[in-house]
């Protein structure tokens, strides 16, 4: 197939969809797929088959690792493209992106279909800014006027969970909705070294607990709550530490509730690291701490168990579809308090739920994601040929 990717965010970015769009790309290339990205500028690496948009950089809301591609005119991005026969456009973002792949595919006469990443509705209560009586009727119009009737455009729209397709599919009624994960896993996230060495490369105490997160440090993914949690059960033991990778608009906020606690010492701000150099940093830890419930799969989730660690987080239907409670990891309900109370019985539990842990990640390799999308390519294809 000649597949034509749009994304506003790609790699050296570390967010989420840009790392899974990547797996998901450079695997369609191994099966010999044709495939093409237009994205944002790439700063500092180059590839193949890459066509760059127009970009700009802004610090608002900690997007400092988040380009925005501005994209260029239909006819400007044709004359930029390969002049093959396309089969199908796959976009990663509704906003301006998704309309414009609209009307690509109606100038290329080829399909369009939409991967759902992220539960927009409640993203935009923490981005737009008004009034809190405003709030709700307003977000309600953009989601509904501007999000729902661009996804009922698209030829299908993919969903990356299956509690989300049921979702979706009442929501835009008549739509083609699907199921493929994006998690894309290449490979465990388990480094064959001993923890202790690791540690004491890595400057960690080799003889104490160690928590790990690894997310955009951002308002939406309730980081301040993860923090709560472990500062609740720092409270109740004297050795144990938190380790956070990431960075965002809410990494200030979150360091200075560390120095207002009486633990300070014990969590530690490692800001960005690429995706490919966190084998180390999972592998040494011993429990996987998670705080979201806007994402709609955890790809963190998934590779912290590939290295075995078993994973704390909110019950949520996102968790649930990953997680088996007590089994390859812990579900609290409410808040930090119940969390510290999920992290003792993942911690004391960490060696038996290791193995579950990593049987459910094998699941989300990217040999076996990017089969069910192919899967779907063909079936869209398939039908949008017998209605030209």
């Amino acid at each position: 197939m000649n597949i034509l990717i749009i994304t506003a965010t790609y790699p050296p970015s570390a967010n989420g969809v840009a790392v899974s769009t990547k797996r998901t790309v450079s695997e369609l290339r191994n099966r010999g797929h044709r495939v093409v990205v237009y994205g944002p500028k790439l700063m500092g690496v180059s590839e193949s088959d890459y066509v760059s948009a127009p970009t700009i950089r802004i610090g608002l809301f900690g997007l400092r690792d988040y380009p925005i591609a501005i994209p260029h005119t239909v006819n400007a991005i044709v004359d930029k493209l390969p002049n093959i026969n396309w089969d199908i456009i796959h976009v990663h973002h509704p906003v301006v992106a998704g309309p414009l792949a609209l009307k690509l595919g109606k100038k290329l006469r080829v399909p369009v279909v939409f991967t759902y990443h992220t539960r927009y509705d409640q993203y935009i209560e923490h981005f737009v800014g008004l009034p809190q009586f405003m709030k709700r009727s307003f977000h309600k119009w953009i989601y509904e006027h501007m999000l729902l009737s661009t996804l009922r455009s698209f030829d299908g729209v993919i969903a990356t969970t299956t509690w989300l397709k049921d979702l979706l599919k009442k929501s835009i009624p008549g739509t083609p909705v699907y199921y493929a994960s994006t998690a894309g896993l290449t490979k465990p996230f388990l480094t064959r070294r001993s923890k202790q060495s690791l540690r004491n490369e890595l400057g960690l105490p080799p003889d104490e607990p160690v928590f790990l997160s690894v997310s955009r440090l951002s308002k939406e993914k309730r980081t301040d709550i993860l923090l709560s949690g472990f500062l609740h059960w720092a409270d109740r033991h004297k050795k144990g530490m938190l380790v956070i990778i990431g960075d965002g608009a809410n990494r200030k906020h979150l360091e200075a509730m560390a120095r207002k606690s009486p633990h300070l010492t014990r969590v530690k701000f490692m800001g960005k690291i690429p995706n490919e150099k966190l084998h180390d940093w999972y592998s040494c830890a011993d429990v996987f701490l998670y705080s979201s419930i806007t994402d709609t799969i955890g790809i963190n989730i998934l590779e912290a168990m590939s290295a075995g660690l078993p994973v704390v987080a909110p019950d949520h239907m996102t968790t649930r579809e990953i997680i088996v409670s007590g089994n390859s990891g812990v579900l609290y309900q409410g808040d930090a308090l119940n969390m510290g109370s999920a992290i003792d019985t993942a911690f004391a539990r960490r060696k038996s739920m290791a193995k579950h842990a990593i049987a459910v990640s094998k699941k989300y390799h990217v040999s076996i994601t990017v089969g069910e999308l192919t899967k779907i390519y063909e079936t869209v294809i398939g039908t949008h040929k017998k209605h030209t």
